[in-house]
């Protein structure tokens, strides 16, 4: 999601897994394929071990902030 309020641009990547319905929002810093990789790596690092368990299946939309995500190129850290 890209809001733009009083010349700021606002951008939240929003995750639901539709299986448990749980539903994440995290603000990051832009909308680029770096700041989608920091978010999901940040992700990986807080859920461990679980994070295949939690995160079965991620569907990205076309947009190329997604490219690099999409390539498979979720590290953990």
């Amino acid at each position: 999601m890209v809001g733009k309020r009083a010349g700021h641009e606002a951008v939240v990547l929003t995750l639901l897994e539709k299986k448990t319905e749980n539903y994440l929002a995290i603000r990051i810093p832009g909308k680029t394929s770096e700041a989608i990789m920091e978010a999901m790596a940040a992700l990986r690092a807080e859920y461990g071990q679980r994070f295949p368990q939690v995160f079965m299946t991620i569907t990205a939309d076309n947009g190329s902030e997604f490219a690099r995500f999409v390539q498979g190129r979720v590290a953990p850290r």
